[in-house]
């Protein structure tokens, strides 16, 4: 499986400005705290991953990705490339 490199001092400084904790982001990412803390200390993670915690905190995925890349459009609703 690919993996991407996330900036964890990213996720988690949104995070904290926006209030929520590990458990409340992974709620809405749809996955678990442990997975937001691993995230935070910077292991890389699956594409969609990456999509859904931006989403649940509510930014574009380049303001938490180390490195974007375009096999990730698809996963936005655009086309690679």
């Amino acid at each position: 499986m690919a993996t991407r490199k996330v900036n964890g001092a990213a996720v988690k400084a949104l995070r904290e400005a926006v209030g929520l904790t590990q458990a409340e982001l992974a709620a809405r990412a749809g996955t678990n705290h442990t997975t937001i803390s691993h995230t935070e200390s910077g292991r890389d993670v699956s594409p969609s991953l990456l999509v859904r915690i931006a989403a649940g905190l509510k930014v574009p995925v380049d303001a938490i990705s180390a490195e974007l890349k375009d096999d990730l459009s698809p996963l936005l609703g655009g086309q690679p490339g």
